[in-house]
């Protein structure tokens, strides 16, 4: 996935209401959010109250609507 990280209020999810499921795993500080129909993940939101910051898989955008932004790549982990 490829994702870009925003906080809560400059995010707008438009899905019809019941679209996605919530699943958390792991450490639990992050919910993680489905497509119901498809299974693809579509957001993430911060479990913590204090934090507001949310990720969103810029895969399920429409590439006009990302063309310009900045893309920084990230390795991840080293094995």
């Amino acid at each position: 996935m490829r994702w870009a990280y925003y906080q809560e209020d400059q995010v707008r999810i438009r899905c019809e209401p019941g679209a996605t499921e919530t699943y958390i795993w792991g450490d639990r500080m992050i919910a993680f959010h489905r497509c119901r129909a498809c299974g693809c993940v579509t957001h993430w939101k911060d479990l913590d109250p204090n934090q507001k910051r949310m990720g969103i898989n810029t895969r399920l955008m429409e590439p006009a609507d990302i063309a310009d932004v900045p893309v920084r790549q990230h390795a991840g982990p080293s094995s």
